[in-house]
């Protein structure tokens, strides 16, 4: 890859793909669990569920009693695009071998260069160019649960 967007476009694709399977595995997991595994007592605390007499994965609710998929990792994550962008390709400090060799070393012998991408500016400072990396990981994974949906 060449350019930032074509980075950041793999690793938004990579995180649709991932949450996608992630998905998939929680519907499997209902499936098993509604089939194999019903669970009197907890159904029979979900409203009208003694009146009802149904297993809670076998009913309907006005709120649906489902599996959620968090945001989890979205600040990291936009922290880390946001810190690649400025040191491999604004200023061109690294390069994209050298982020790649330190990563498959888990930094070990890149002290410096760990150093230089920790001290980026994080989310949260009031800084609006990191700020909008990280609401574009909260955008993604917001539109991709609304296709999962």
């Amino acid at each position: 890859m060449e350019t930032f967007d074509e980075i950041k476009e793999a690793v938004f694709d990579e995180i649709h793909h991932l949450m996608r399977m992630a998905n998939e595995r929680i519907n499997v997991e209902m499936i098993a669990e509604r089939d194999l595994f019903p669970d009197v007592f907890r159904s029979s605390l979900m409203k009208d569920g003694v009146k009802v007499g149904k297993d809670m994965f076998n009913r309907r609710f006005q709120f649906e009693n489902g599996a959620v998929l968090g945001a989890v990792g979205a600040v990291n994550a936009g922290n880390g695009l946001y810190a690649i962008k400025k040191l491999i390709f604004d200023e061109k400090k690294y390069t994209m071998a050298q982020l790649m060799a330190a990563l498959d070393a888990d930094w070990e012998g890149y002290d410096e260069m760990r150093a230089d991408f920790a001290s980026q500016p994080k989310y949260g400072n009031n800084i609006p160019e990191v700020d909008a990396f990280v609401a574009d990981m909260y955008k993604l994974h917001a539109d991709t649960c609304l296709i999962l949906c």
